[in-house]
């Protein structure tokens, strides 16, 4: 299993600068939080949506996927990244909001970028 790592909570985290606004909702009615790990951060800033799934950690090296979908009911372009979260993939992880947030890269080329720079990364097989 990769190093463990814990990172600060999203209200410390100012991704582009300025506070993100959290999108997804992640506690029921009652208040309390879902804690099934999606999302475990999701971020829209300047119309664009962030959300990082967190899976059960389980792999011998780094375990992080992503891709970048369409909201088809509000339009909005979304990076979703799925990990195991682990001192190992965490300068991945900000590499990916970073281009995606801060530097606003074009979807064809983050999607390029994604693909060139995950290409070694360990993958969940397909269901």
């Amino acid at each position: 299993m990769a190093g463990a790592c814990s990172w600060p909570p999203v209200k410390k985290w100012k991704i582009t600068g300025e506070k993100a606004v959290p999108y997804y909702n992640i506690r029921y009615n009652n208040g309390e939080k879902f804690y099934d790990g999606n999302p475990i951060l999701s971020a829209l800033a300047d119309g664009r949506l962030l959300r990082i799934i967190q899976e059960e950690p389980e792999s011998q090296r780094i375990f992080l996927r992503a891709s970048l979908e369409k909201r088809p009911e509000d339009e909005i372009d979304e990076l979703v990244i799925i990990l195991e979260l682990s001192q190992e993939a965490k300068p991945l992880l900000e590499e990916l909001i970073r281009k995606w947030l801060v530097e606003k890269e074009e979807k064809e080329a983050m999607g390029r970028f994604i693909r060139e720079r995950l290409r070694n990364v360990t993958a969940q097989p397909e269901a």
